[in-house]
Order: C-alpha cells, then sequence, then structure tokens
C-alpha cells in the first residue's frame, strides 16, 4: 500500500465519529425489593410466576432452553399471536437467570433488534429477609432502531420494577421487629465502644445490663455475649488504669 493511500485511510478512520459507549452499554434496570430471592426467584420458575409481574396468562417451561410464554390481554389464546415468548438461557437457581426474546408478539415495533438481545436477573440477598434485583439487557447497538428499543424496555423494565415492588409493599411485621431489635443491638455495641473510649466505667456497666435481653435470641445471643464480655474488660482495664480501688473494679 503507497503512503499517500496508507495515510488517507489512518485519516478516514480518526474522522470516524467513535461509537457511543452508552450505546452498547446494557441497559441496567435495579431496586430493593422487600422478599427474599428464594420468593422472588419463583416468578421464572413456576407455572403462573410471571402473573406476579403483571402478566394475565403465562406457562414455564423450566430448563435451559425452555419457553416462558407469557400474555397480557385476558382474552389472549397463551401460544397465539400476542403472546410473548422468552427462551431461558442460563439460570443459577435463586440467584441468576439469562433469557433472550424467541418470539415477540405480532406488531411488535422493533423486527430485527430483538434478535441481538438477551437479558440477566441477578438477585442479591441483602441478609435481612430483602432482595437487591439487578436487570441488565445487552446487545444493544447504534442502529436508530435498537437505540428505540433500548428507550421502550427502559421504561417497561421500570414500570415493571415498581409493579413487584407494589407486590411487596412492606416488611412483614416479624423482619421489622427483628430488624429493630438488631438495630437496637448494634447501637448499644456502638454506646460501649464510645464509653470505653471516653473512659465512662459508670456507662460501661449500664450498657453490660442493657444488653442482656439480646443474649435470649438466637441469632444475636454470640454477638451480643462478645460485647458484654468486652464492656465488663474494659470497664476493669480502665479501673485499673485509673488506680481506682478494689471495690470500683469487681
Amino acid at each position: 500500500m503507497k503512503l499517500a493511500h496508507m495515510i488517507t485511510v489512518a485519516l478516514m478512520v480518526a474522522a470516524s465519529p467513535p461509537l457511543a459507549a452508552a450505546d452498547l452499554a446494557p441497559e441496567v434496570t435495579e431496586g430493593v425489593i422487600h422478599a427474599t430471592p428464594a420468593e422472588l426467584w419463583k416468578i421464572w420458575s413456576t407455572p403462573d410466576g410471571p402473573k406476579r409481574l403483571g402478566a394475565a396468562k403465562c406457562d414455564v417451561d423450566f430448563r435451559i432452553g425452555g419457553l416462558i410464554r407469557t400474555a397480557y390481554d385476558p382474552n389472549a389464546v397463551l401460544g397465539g399471536e400476542s403472546t410473548i415468548q422468552s427462551e431461558i438461557l442460563a439460570y443459577e437457581p435463586e440467584r441468576m437467570i439469562a433469557f433472550r426474546i424467541h418470539q415477540p408478539p405480532k406488531g411488535f415495533p422493533f423486527p430485527n433488534a430483538w434478535r441481538k438481545t438477551w437479558s440477566v436477573v441477578t438477585l442479591t440477598d441483602m441478609r435481612n429477609g430483602d432482595t437487591f434485583l439487578h436487570l441488565a439487557e445487552s446487545g444493544y447497538d447504534t442502529t436508530a432502531e435498537s437505540r428505540k428499543m433500548r428507550e421502550f424496555f427502559r421504561v417497561n423494565n421500570e414500570y415493571v420494577l415498581k409493579v413487584l415492588q407494589s407486590a411487596y409493599p412492606t416488611v412483614p411485621a416479624s423482619r421489622a421487629s427483628a430488624r429493630l431489635e438488631r438495630d437496637s443491638a448494634v447501637r448499644l455495641a456502638a454506646e460501649i465502644r464510645k464509653a470505653d473510649y471516653g473512659d465512662d466505667r459508670e456507662a460501661l456497666q449500664r450498657l453490660f445490663a442493657e444488653l442482656e435481653p439480646f443474649t435470649h435470641d438466637s441469632a444475636l445471643a454470640p454477638a451480643t455475649r462478645y460485647w458484654r464480655g468486652f464492656a465488663l474488660w474494659r470497664r476493669a482495664f480502665n479501673g485499673f488504669n485509673d488506680s481506682a480501688g478494689p471495690a470500683e473494679l469487681e
């Protein structure tokens, strides 16, 4: 290749507009749901699960290559022209499921862009009865059709997330009570550390007593016993450093 031709090609490449990172990045929707991963997993793994996302009719062939079929018109025939069919690509029970559109409904306004995309749902256990749901849709590109479909699903996915959150609007009373107890124990442990730093031996003795009820909770008992022991140890240690009398150290 002649030098002049090489320079021309290099200039053409340099002048070409770069691919927009936002156009190629996954479309992400995420939020906290007041339900466990095991509960949410039923949406994709049980025959009636998709109804929690607003489907009027549905069925699930839960296996790799199986189809999740949904129809949002209660008068529709499942498997008919208005059915949305999604193919299961991979899954890890109660943690992740990947799928793609297998067949869109008739009249779907994006006849080509859907063929390149796929979705991954990740469920993260927040260890308090809640789940952090992360949905990433990949395969979008810079074509006008793909950009329009991205915006279509961005709005749709945000709506579906709200539908799901409304299905689990509040923390159950039992979990709310457990959370309050845990928060109270954590607060008392923080006060013990503060009292230790401040050489407040009276507060350490009081906090030792205030933690006693939490020793009867199997979930909180191990940490509670540690902090009660810590409070007494630091009370005695600080008293020794302060030359406190034997009666004060008991």
